[in-house]
């Protein structure tokens, strides 16, 4: 009964030292995120990393970032340089970012 007991505690140990090193492993990328990110001169450079620490500390499935646009639309040649612009329509999201595995 004893040997199932001690059993018993040193598998609660070992869980509990697996945890605390997945804790430390999570704290030190999300250090090193934000190291990276206060380091670059343009945080647009880091979004595809911003999407992976939002997937990392939030739990979601998935993270897209994207951008409203307005949509296009066909032009003539000699047409202005916005005229691919169709400002009529309601603007759609084009996804520029996502995270690792998505």
């Amino acid at each position: 009964m004893k040997d199932v007991h001690s059993a018993e505690l040193k598998k609660e140990e070992e869980l509990k030292e697996q945890e605390r090193k997945v804790a430390e492993e999570k704290e030190a990328k999300n250090a090193a995120f934000w190291e990276n990110l206060s380091k670059s001169e343009d945080p647009y450079d880091n979004l595809g990393e911003f999407a992976q620490y939002i997937q990392n500390n939030m739990g979601s499935t998935g993270v897209y970032i994207g951008q409203l646009e307005p949509p296009l639309k066909k032009i003539a040649d000699d047409a202005d340089e916005d005229a691919h612009l169709d400002r009529d329509k309601p603007e759609i999201i084009k996804f520029k970012f996502a995270n690792d595995d998505h």
